[in-house]
C-alpha cells in the first residue's frame, strides 16, 4: 500500500470562487446597527415588564387614589 494520494487540481470556477468577493463587506455602522436595535428592544422590553409588574404592587400597597391624584392633593392641608 501506498500513503500517496494524489488530488486533482482544482477546476477553473473553483479557483474563480475562490478569488471574487461574493459581496462587499459592509461598513462599520452597517454592522453594529442590528445590535443596537436589538439592545433597545429588549431594554424597551424589560422597561415595560418592570411597568406592569409595579403598578398592581403599588394600587395594592396605596391605594388606586395615590396613583391617579397629584402629590399636591395628597399632602396635608398647611394651617393658615
Amino acid at each position: 500500500m501506498s500513503l500517496d494520494k494524489t488530488t486533482d487540481p482544482p477546476t477553473e470556477e473553483a479557483q474563480l470562487a475562490k478569488q471574487q468577493p461574493t459581496e462587499p463587506p459592509k461598513s462599520f455602522w452597517a454592522t453594529l446597527m442590528p445590535v443596537v436595535a436589538c439592545g433597545a428592544g429588549l431594554f424597551s422590553d424589560g422597561y415595560i415588564n418592570n411597568v406592569v409588574i409595579i403598578l398592581p404592587h403599588l394600587d395594592s400597597t396605596y391605594g388606586i387614589e395615590a396613583l391617579t391624584k397629584s402629590p399636591r392633593s395628597l399632602a396635608p392641608s398647611s394651617p393658615s
